[in-house]
């Protein structure tokens, strides 16, 4: 219809030339690409990238130059999670994205994760208590940044891996309190396969337990 927007590529392109994706001040390197129902529609970059190479040697930046995303993965991890929630609601309009959001994650967690967390929840040690309260722990708690996931006070030296955070667990006090952990995004990479093919997720687990 006549109010839909055209989009303008090359002025797309100009725009992201002339400001440099708007920031505040001058990026050293840029790069934008806009794609739509999985094809490219636009692309620009420019500038020079820095890489560390053993020195920090300068690049000519493209849109395919690897680059520390940061903290960004955790905006793309949260928005696929919404995505795949969407998803669902409109196969199951009974399974709303509010209600998925309030679901506990435990049946999505890795099979080997889900039966540590499950054999604690009868134990009394403090230790066990803090792994069994992730069974109630929510998809909404984890975007919020509150549930009780923290991060982890160990022994300088001590290898980790993301199932130190299920065997250190959570305390009770921390519960609904807003604070930062890198893990609550992390975890979710490992709840996607289930929500999105149980099949496939199945497969994953063989492989975890073989090692």
């Amino acid at each position: 219809g006549p109010n839909i927007l055209k989009f303008d590529k090359a002025k797309f392109i100009d725009t992201i030339k002339e400001n440099r994706l708007g920031a505040a001040s001058p990026l050293d390197g840029f790069a934008a690409v806009i794609i739509k129902e999985g094809f490219l529609v636009a692309e620009v970059a420019g500038g020079q990238a820095i890489r560390d190479g053993g020195g920090l040697e300068k690049v000519d930046m493209t849109t395919s130059t690897p680059s520390d995303i940061g903290s960004d993965f955790k905006l793309v991890t949260f928005i696929t999670l919404l995505s795949v929630f969407e998803k669902r609601a409109a196969k199951n309009p009974a399974l709303t994205i509010e209600k998925q959001l309030n679901e506990p994650i435990l049946p999505y967690l890795p099979k080997g994760w889900r039966t540590f967390i499950t054999a604690s929840v009868n134990k009394n040690t403090p230790d066990d208590q803090a792994t069994a309260r992730i069974a109630k722990t929510t998809f909404a708690q984890l975007m919020s940044h509150k549930s009780g996931f923290r991060p982890l006070n160990l022994p300088k030296g001590t290898p980790t891996s993301p199932f130190n955070y299920i065997d250190v667990g959570i305390q009770q006090a921390k519960i609904g309190v807003r604070e930062y952990s890198n893990f609550n995004a992390a975890v979710v990479t490992y709840l996607l396969p289930r929500l999105v093919d149980p099949a496939k997720a199945d497969d994953f687990d063989e492989l975890m337990e073989s090692g």
